[in-house]
């Protein structure tokens, strides 16, 4: 009777100790939700950031965030458009968004031979929503006062299996909201976050139930 209580009481503390740590996973867990809700808003208000590089190339960057799969799901709960671009990928790595605009100012073409007409001038305009264009012409040349192209381009990272029997392959896709637009060129990798052994979830839980109980019992 007497060992049947201790493995009893040994079985309450064992019990006592899982649901302690589980519930601290979970406390972090929902900090962790918190704190990514946080990042993700303070990256949308963050400004973008201009500056060349020692190419003299110019950079726009700006604030990235970290979010985990329940922050992913409200997402695109909120954003009908985005739910459909991720719908091909079962597992998601990256998404980013980059808005462009392209614009020519002042382009001048001459004729090779004047118009055999009086001298005149013809103004136009264009807004065909994928462009917009603006100039004139004369008797001597074609002058474009402006030339815009706007964009939305959307990258999203991450694992596709093309049959049911294969194994998923990381891939990058590429969206421009703008048919004028074609993608000529297109690399993409991922450096993976090497784990040490020492940070498997499931080893750290071992840990802690059985130093629980050892504790316990003392």
């Amino acid at each position: 009777m007497t060992l049947l209580l201790r493995w009893w009481r040994e079985l309450l503390i064992a019990g006592l100790v899982i649901f302690l740590i589980l519930s601290i996973d979970r406390c972090q867990q929902n900090g962790q939700y918190n704190a990514d809700f946080d990042n993700y808003a303070a990256s949308l208000s963050d400004s973008i950031r201009y500056y060349r590089n020692a190419t003299g190339r110019l950079i726009a960057e700006k604030l990235s965030s970290e979010i985990d799969s329940r922050m992913l799901n409200v997402l695109k709960k909120q954003n009908k458009e985005l739910n459909e671009k991720l719908k091909s990928f079962p597992r998601i790595k990256n998404i980013t968004t980059v808005e462009t605009v392209i614009q020519v100012d002042t382009v001048v073409i001459r004729h090779d031979i004047p118009l055999p007409c009086d001298s005149f001038v013809r103004f136009f305009r264009v807004d065909s929503g994928y462009y917009y264009l603006a100039g004139k012409i004369d008797k001597e040349k074609i002058t474009i006062s402006t030339l815009r192209l706007k964009n939305e381009q959307t990258v999203i990272t991450g694992w596709k299996r093309e049959h049911w029997w294969r194994k998923p392959q990381l891939i990058v896709s590429v969206e421009n909201s703008n048919p004028l637009i074609q993608v000529s060129g297109l690399s993409n990798f991922h450096v993976r976050d090497e784990r040490r052994w020492y940070d498997n979830g499931w080893l750290k839980f071992g840990v802690g139930v059985a130093a629980g109980i050892i504790l316990l019992k003392r």
